[in-house]
């Protein structure tokens, strides 16, 4: 029995990765009223950070203003709704001393 549904697991993966991903039309995000600037290499993705049942967004970006080049993570609280969301700034993602996390943090 598990042999099978180990087999249909990878059949199922196989034709998914298979598949010609589909991309929508670019849009530009806006930060208040002028579009984001991210700071460098960034790779956003959506969760709800704070539990207000909107998805934020977070951006995980290469930082060179540190004097290094440094990995660190943006987060825009979503004020709007799911569906039009709203951003107005961003803060870092900071360990539990309150400072800045980046790659050598973790």
């Amino acid at each position: 029995m598990n042999n099978k549904l180990i087999v249909i697991a990878c059949l199922l993966v196989s034709i998914s990765i298979a598949q010609t991903p589909q991309f929508g039309p670019e849009i530009v995000i806006q930060d208040g009223n002028s579009a984001m600037q991210p700071i460098k290499y960034p790779s956003p993705t959506w969760v709800d950070w704070d539990e207000d049942g909107k998805k934020d967004m977070i951006v995980g970006v290469m930082d060179s203003k540190v004097g290094n080049l440094a990995a660190r993570v943006q987060i825009y609280l979503n004020k709007g709704e799911n569906n039009d969301p709203k951003f107005d700034g961003f803060d870092w993602v900071k360990t539990a001393s309150g400072a800045i996390l980046n790659a050598t943090s973790w």
